[in-house]
C-alpha cells in the first residue's frame, strides 16, 4: 500500500500565521523610526533602486490525475506527487513615487518542477517455488520533468526601513519542457524479478513527453525578504516564497496543479537612488 503525507496542501492561514511571526520580529524598529504612521509619512529619503540575479530551490506539492499507457504495458493512473528542483532568478527590488516604504519587484525565472508519482498496480498471478500460485504485488513509478521561465510581478511593503519586507502578486510561466520516465517496481514477494532486467526494477518508458502536456501556468504569490546592505552599491536578498497555482500544466482530461515553497538567494547592485 503507497503511504501518504498527513498533509498534502499548504494552508493559507498558515501562511498567515507566518507572514504575522515575521512583522511582530520586526518590531524592535519601530521605537528606533517611531510609530507606524510616522515610519510611512515622514520625508523621503532617497532609497536604493535595486537589480541583481541570485539562486535557490523550490519543492513542489503535485495535485495531479493522470495516466500513462503503452500498447506494450497496461495503463497505469497517478494522483500526487512531489519533487524540487533548482532556481535561477534575475530580479529588481524598486521604491517608486519617492516613498520609503513600498516596494515594486519585478523578476524573471527559470524554475525546474520535478515530480515523482507512485501508484499501486493490479496484482498478478504467478507460479512460486512449490509450483503454488502466488500474488505478484507491484507499483508503477512515474518521474516527471518539467521546466519553466516565468514572469513574476510582486508589490509590498517595507517594514520600518529595516530591510524586512513582505511582498504578493503573481507569476506567469511559459512550459519548456514536460517529459517523464516510466518504472515498474515488484514488492512481494520475495525472490522475483523482472526478465528483462533480473532485478525487482524495469524502466518501460524514458523521456516521454505528456500526451496533454499545457504551454502556459499561472501562480499566485506571496512571502517575505530581507535586504542586508553592503555599503553603499551592493546587497545581499534571501527570500521565501509561497505559490498557489490557478493554471493546471497539462490539459483536460489531466491535470497537474503544483504548490511551491522557494527560497532564493540574490546579489543586487544599487542601479540608482
Amino acid at each position: 500500500m503507497r503511504m501518504k503525507p498527513l498533509t498534502r496542501t499548504i494552508s493559507f492561514p498558515a501562511v498567515a500565521l507566518l507572514l504575522a511571526t515575521f512583522v511582530l520580529c520586526s518590531a524592535d524598529r519601530l521605537h528606533a523610526q517611531g510609530s507606524w504612521g510616522d515610519a510611512l509619512l515622514h520625508d523621503y529619503t532617497e532609497r536604493p533602486q535595486w537589480i541583481g540575479a541570485g539562486l535557490g530551490f523550490g519543492y513542489w506539492i503535485d495535485d495531479a490525475l493522470f495516466g500513462v499507457s503503452d500498447q506494450a504495458l497496461p495503463c497505469a493512473v497517478f494522483s500526487d506527487g512531489n519533487g524540487g528542483g533548482l532556481l535561477f532568478e534575475v530580479k529588481s527590488i524598486m521604491y517608486p513615487f519617492h516613498n520609503n516604504w513600498f516596494i515594486f519587484s519585478p523578476r524573471l525565472r527559470y524554475e525546474a518542477r520535478s515530480g515523482t508519482f507512485i501508484t499501486p498496480l493490479a496484482g498478478e498471478p504467478a507460479k512460486g517455488e512449490n509450483n503454488e500460485t502466488v500474488i505478484l504485488e507491484q507499483e508503477a513509478q512515474v518521474d516527471a520533468t518539467l521546466g519553466t521561465v516565468s514572469l513574476e510581478l510582486m508589490a509590498g511593503v517595507e517594514f520600518f526601513e529595516s530591510g524586512f519586507y513582505a511582498v504578493g502578486g503573481g507569476e506567469g510561466g511559459l512550459l519548456l519542457s514536460g517529459k517523464f520516465d516510466y518504472t515498474e517496481r515488484l514488492l512481494s514477494p520475495q525472490g522475483f524479478v523482472y526478465a528483462a532486467t533480473e532485478t525487482n526494477e524495469q524502466k518501460l518508458v524514458g523521456g516521454r513527453k505528456f500526451e496533454n502536456f499545457g504551454s502556459f501556468v499561472a501562480d499566485l504569490r506571496g512571502g517575505l525578504g530581507y535586504i542586508h546592505e553592503l555599503g553603499d552599491s551592493w546587497a545581499l536578498n534571501a527570500e521565501f516564497l509561497y505559490s498557489y497555482p490557478v493554471i493546471s500544466a497539462l490539459k483536460d482530461p489531466d491535470k497537474l496543479n503544483q504548490q511551491g515553497i522557494m527560497g532564493t538567494v540574490s546579489v543586487l547592485y544599487n542601479f540608482g537612488d
